[in-house]
């Protein structure tokens, strides 16, 4: 496929974004959202190789520990027993109920 032959071919910047609209998005603000893309240079990470960096990044900061606390001792921290018991509005509704604006 001539696609898979261009897919490690750098030109300038990578593009993202619906229709791989966009470039350069990330340049000036990349300190400000380093947390939210998870990406160290999304405008140089090619959009095929973006799964794997996210899997390493998933599996680097997995913490077992702290996922097990979760599932044994949760019913110790009063945040997440307050969580579990919180009901939203909507999910109090009857169904046969309408909502109106």
């Amino acid at each position: 496929h001539l696609g898979e032959a261009f897919s490690g071919l750098v030109l300038g910047s990578c593009s993202y974004g619906f229709n791989q609209m966009y470039k350069r998005v990330f340049v000036h603000l990349r300190e400000e959202v380093a947390d939210v893309l998870g990406l160290r240079d999304p405008e140089q990470t090619l959009a095929a190789r973006r799964p794997d960096l996210c899997h390493e990044a998933e599996l680097a900061d997995f913490d077992a520990e702290r996922y097990l606390g979760d599932e044994f001792y949760a019913h110790e921290d009063p945040l997440f027993t307050e969580a579990q018991a919180f009901r939203p509005a909507w999910a109090e509704k009857d169904a046969s109920d309408t909502f109106t604006l």
